[in-house]
């Protein structure tokens, strides 16, 4: 029975005598709708025993009739209140209805007769809360996660921010500490220490197409939080489901015109600002957003509902970031030989002494703009009919800028008086950079759901959906180098280092020299372009027969999704010159411009004190470029073509699986078939081959990767008592190969000494391969308001991708015998990971005096081991110590108060150390990883009357920094500390 039902379905009822609380629970899970009301106004109230056939009003009716209680239609449930006629306690909130999901509050009405009059909207937190605790414990399989109306009660601007409150949920950086970009520019969502990329994430169960260069991972920050009812972390993948998930799915609920019986709008708007914006160059001005929401329905009998919701938000910041060890040839370790100057990959092999080779100084300035539109129609003429068709529309674009100072040394030159802490190079340059590198996102989706009761015992479920996304990103760049001439740099700045914990310290020997542009000259400008496409077609189809007569049911159905990801990129090089004086026919053959003419007037402090941060004014370097003719000094031909790739790929799943439902227990066992099929047309580069431009050494080549699984599941729910639940799931899911993996560049190198390198994607991978089992036991107390949960889970994962050299003897090519050596990725070895969830939401209404009685505690910690072994391009292998974005620990505490018409919220988020990044293939000295950061957000409101709000909120209360560290045996020391301020809010709500 779909959500809409109709009031007079008849259903089989069983419910024994007993308390009223236990015996609406009861009829609760029965008809599988919501019920809800005070504990306190259940409270030694006792029924008879009920069987037989009755609709859910007639049941309801039954159960209340000898009390002073009454219910009302809120939604898809119900609401039981004191009667009008009932004396009232008029200081207690009206308690827990089935909340309105576009985030709309109202204060709480004392008068009970307009009350009962209209729908019950209910207020607060708490039953945000309660709507939030129904939904997990309707739910057959274990999952997590949070409604609408607590999401809107704090300052979560993307979907990502929302999720990594959810139990057993992070948000980690989508960019590296090795990124040219600002590292939180963008976050991805981490279920249980599994990368974004194994985790699948769907919009009303359908998947939608967000276009990436290289992985699987959504761009969440695209989906505004405005139209969405519930985001939800499903912890466990049954044979419906696809199985591209290791750990979960992600699953992003719309609103629906269905949820009240009236029409509702509200429109929200903030002014904002973040403590970084406007330090830099630019005055960036004041954060803003505004959303708003639409819902009704039509109709004679209201069978026709609407939804709409419309954003637009536009976000400013700056960032100054240290980065002495962010690349893989940044802290580099040398022989004890002092006569041996390259340095060596291994620590053992090494003094034991790290010395700074790249000191990164970045200045960014970042504006975000993003829209976005949806609109939902649904048509529900009776109980047995439910279709919705959902259009949505999302826009982004980042309008990014990064200031380099950038101090390099020539690496194969050791530093002399070297200590462990200590030394001098003699060997080093400074550069100044600038890149200017925006990027605009528009995704569209089309989606529709079909649900259709056949009869009593079976009904059918069809739904679709197509979806298109298109990324253009540009990267503008230019450079100024001390030393550089034409085709090369000539690096002789002398400065002395200090390593710390902290950050590495530099002192110039000569820095009135470093401080001067006219000793710098260009060393490129760089224009370059790429656009990334995804379409996506999805279809699902299912059946499904659960006898009146019979325990036992069943389900099958089929899936089918076509995708298709192209990528394209242009890229030139070239330089600026000085013209003066020079009479040469190719502008090439001039002086390269100084700096002289190119810098900005403001300058920035270095971790020298006595060297400035030079700014580059690119706007004037690339208008000289360009009136010069845009002269080329490099080949940048091979980099246009050796990421371009279009992929096909083809998903066709099928599964069956028997359910059984009988008294408080019920369970289900299925298998599903997944077969992939994916071509990938590129090039392959053979550097063999001559030609004019790098590109004639390109020639087309096509990849096929074809692969299938059997994968079973099998799940059982138990309400051990009317308060207590037990799930217990097996589960084999798949992580289907990084789009990086398939189509990585093909390059076939010159033979030397009769060894020929091929370096090249893998169309033969087949998907990690994880068998999960979880177990989950929930407690709810005070009438549901309240809850403690505990999860644990135990992941095996096999065929895990790792970049392997492989040696091959007597290959032939071209008709020649070579010894080759292939580098490719590769499914290797296996890992485990393993876990405890744990959480509680806690009601004080029940149990605290006037006023402390609006006091709400809410909490989760989870725990996350795992045993896993790295493999390096040569086969050594290393503990890394848990997987890439795997933290141990994850704690999210929240506290709520609500008095009146006032309401706080205090949010804190904590998410311990992890390994970010391997920064290379090759070695043991490359290992970066994150630093434990929390967060403190926080959001006061106030009702002035039932239609306006005032909201004030607060993020990063702290301006905690993003910290990363790179490990040594002898410690740690800074990779990367990113700068991150603190966003205060002010805004207003306004609704009907």
């Amino acid at each position: 029975m779909h959500a809409n039902a109709q009031d007079n379905d008849a259903y089989d009822i069983a419910i024994s005598a007993g308390p009223l609380q236990s015996a609406l629970t009861s009829l609760s899970e029965q008809i599988e709708l919501p019920i809800l009301a005070r504990s306190a106004d259940l409270a030694e109230l006792t029924v008879p025993q009920l069987e037989g056939k009755y609709s859910a009003e007639e049941a309801l009716r039954k159960l209340l009739a000898s009390s002073n209680l009454e219910f009302r239609k809120v939604g898809d449930g119900f609401a039981v209140v004191k009667s009008a006629s009932a004396p009232r306690d008029s200081t207690k909130d009206i308690p827990a209805a089935k909340r309105p999901r576009d985030g709309t509050l109202r204060p709480p009405e004392t008068d009970p007769a307009p009350l009962l009059n209209r729908p019950v909207i209910v207020t607060g937190y708490r039953s945000a809360n309660s709507a939030s605790l129904w939904d997990k414990r309707r739910a057959r399989t274990i999952v997590d996660g949070l409604n609408q109306d607590t999401i809107t009660m704090l300052p979560d601007l993307a979907v990502s921010d929302i999720a990594r409150r959810i139990p057993g949920v992070s948000a980690i950086p989508e960019y590296g500490t090795a990124t040219t970009r600002q590292i939180e520019s963008r976050q991805s969502v981490v279920i249980r220490g599994l990368d974004a990329n194994y985790i699948q994430t769907t919009i009303d169960d359908l998947p939608f197409a967000t276009a990436s260069e290289d992985n699987r991972a959504p761009n969440l920050s695209l989906v505004p939080p405005t139209a969405i009812r519930r985001v939800e972390a499903l912890k466990v993948l049954t044979a419906s489901d696809d199985p591209h998930g290791l750990t979960g799915r992600l699953n992003l609920k719309t609103a629906s015109a269905f949820d009240f019986d009236e029409p509702r709008w509200a429109v929200r708007a903030s002014l904002g600002k973040n403590s970084t914006s406007g330090n830099g160059l630019d005055d960036q001005g004041l954060n803003r957003r505004i959303d708003g929401l639409l819902t009704r329905t039509f109709g004679a009998t209201d069978a026709i509902g609407l939804s709409a919701a419309a954003s637009y938000e536009r976000f400013y910041s700056t960032s100054f970031d240290e980065r002495p060890g962010g690349q893989a040839d940044t802290y580099l370790f040398y022989s004890p030989d002092p006569h041996e100057p390259t340095p060596v990959q291994y620590f053992t092999a090494s003094n034991g002494y790290p010395a700074p080779g790249r000191n990164q100084l970045y200045l960014f300035e970042s504006s975000q703009a993003r829209g976005s539109g949806l609109l939902k129609l649904e048509y529900a003429p009776g109980s047995s009919t439910y279709f919705s068709l959902l259009g949505g529309a999302f826009w982004q674009e980042e309008e990014e800028t990064r200031n380099e100072h950038l101090v390099v040394v020539d690496k194969d030159q050791r530093p002399l008086e070297q200590t462990a802490s200590s030394g001098v190079w003699t060997n080093g340059t400074v550069e100044s950079g600038y890149v200017y590198q925006p990027e605009t996102t528009v995704t569209g989706l089309l989606a529709a759901h079909f649900n259709h009761q056949l009869s009593r015992q079976s009904s059918i479920s069809i739904a679709g959906t197509v979806s298109r996304s298109d990324v253009d990103v540009t990267r503008n760049m230019s450079k100024f180098i001390r030393g550089a001439t034409l085709g090369d740099t000539v690096r002789n700045d002398q400065f002395a280092y200090q390593v710390t914990a902290s950050g590495v310290v530099l002192d110039f020997l000569e820095p009135d020299a470093i401080n001067d542009p006219s000793t710098y000259t260009s060393s490129y400008v760089r224009a370059r372009d790429q656009d990334i496409q995804q379409d996506l077609a999805h279809f699902t189809g299912r059946y499904r027969f659960e006898p009146d007569d019979h325990p036992i049911g069943l389900e099958t159905g089929l899936s089918l999704t076509v995708q298709e990801r192209e990528f394209d990129r242009t890229y030139f090089e070239g330089d600026v010159f000085d013209t003066t004086n020079c009479v040469a026919a190719d502008i090439r053959d001039c002086p390269l411009a100084t700096f002289s003419n190119f810098v900005e007037m403001t300058r920035f402090s270095t971790t020298d004190p006595d060297v400035d941060f030079l700014l580059v004014d690119d706007q004037t370097v690339r208008q000289a470029w360009l009136a010069q003719g845009m002269p080329l000094t490099v080949d940048r031909t091979a980099n246009s073509l050796d990421t371009d790739y279009e992929l096909f790929e083809t998903l066709f799943g099928a599964y069956a699986k028997l359910t059984y439902q009988q008294g408080p227990v019920y369970a289900e066992a299925g298998v599903r078939y997944d077969l992939a099929d994916a071509e990938i047309d590129l090039f392959l580069r053979d550097v063999r081959l001559d030609g004019e431009t790098d590109s004639d050494q390109f020639v087309p080549a096509t990849r096929a990767s074809s692969y299938q699984d059997v994968l079973p599941s099998a799940l059982i729910k138990i309400d051990a008592t009317p308060d207590i639940q037990v799930r217990a799931a097996y589960s084999r899911t798949i992580g289907r190969p990084n789009v990086k993996d398939l189509t990585s560049k093909e390059e076939i190198g010159i033979p030397e000494n009769g060894l020929v390198t091929i370096k090249r994607g893998n169309p033969d991978l087949t998907p990690l391969a994880s068998d999960n089992f979880d177990l989950a036991l929930d407690w709810y107390f005070d009438g549901g308001d309240s809850a403690i949960s505990a999860a644990a889970f135990y992941k095996n994962v096999d065929d895990l991708i790792f970049l392997q050299t492989t040696r091959i003897d007597d290959y032939e090519l071209d008709g020649e015998n070579f010894s080759v050596s292939i580098v490719q990725p590769t499914n290797a070895n296996s890992a485990s990971l393993y876990g405890l969830e744990l959480s509680a939401t806690k009601d004080f209404s029940d149990m605290l005096p006037t006023p402390f009685d609006g006091l709400s505690l809410k909490g989760n910690l989870t725990w996350i081991g795992s045993e896993l072994t790295f493999l390096d391009a040569q086969g050594d292998s290393r503990d890394t110590g848990g997987w890439v974005n795997q933290p141990e620990f994850i704690f999210n505490g929240q506290v709520a108060y609500e008095s009146g018409p006032l309401g706080v919220n205090v949010a804190y988020n904590h998410v311990s150390e992890y390994l970010s990044n391997v920064l290379s293939d090759t070695g043991d000295l490359h290992d970066t990883y994150a630093q434990p950061r929390g967060v403190l957000d926080f959001q006061v409101r106030y009702d002035f009357n039932d239609h306006l709000t005032l909201i004030a909120e607060a993020e990063n209360v702290t301006s905690e920094d993003i910290v990363f560290h790179r490990r040594f045996p002898f410690g740690d020391l800074l990779a990367t500390r990113v700068e991150r301020g603190r966003v205060l809010w002010l805004g207003f709500r306004l609704q009907n």
